[in-house]
């Protein structure tokens, strides 16, 4: 599914041209070297250069579910891959163990299942 979703985003230019890392032949370190050149070149030029570097470690534990699933659906994601996706995030629990006792389970709208195949992709963007 991560394929064929890549896949219909790329194909219908849905991914800027600036977001690597989960694409194939652009790489995270494709990401660094244009970065690096971008940066040659203001220096040559002898402008400011300004950088800030921003890391997104806990961002996928906001996702809101029907935000996501609306975006998807803008994207041109509908019928049975929308109802899939829906599936997906839908009717999930957590709850937390802790020293031997567990808490009442919950049920959970933000936030996306990681770790597991149909995970979140790692991107990098660079402008």
């Amino acid at each position: 599914m991560h394929k064929n979703l890549v896949s219909f985003l790329d194909t219908n230019n849905t991914i800027t041209k600036h977001k690597f890392g989960f694409r194939s032949g652009l790489s995270t370190f494709l990401a660094l070297n244009q970065l690096h050149n971008y940066i040659l070149r203001l220096n040559d030029s002898r402008q400011y250069i300004c950088g800030i570097f921003l890391g997104f470690k806990k961002a996928f534990d906001v996702v809101n579910h029907k935000i996501l699933l609306d975006k998807l659906n803008h994207y041109g994601i509908r019928s049975l891959a929308l109802d899939f996706f829906t599936s997906y995030l839908k009717n999930r629990q957590q709850f937390v163990f802790a020293n031997g006792v567990q808490s009442d389970k919950m049920h959970i709208t933000c936030g996306v299942p990681q770790g597991l195949t149909l995970g979140p992709c790692d991107i990098i963007v660079v402008y």
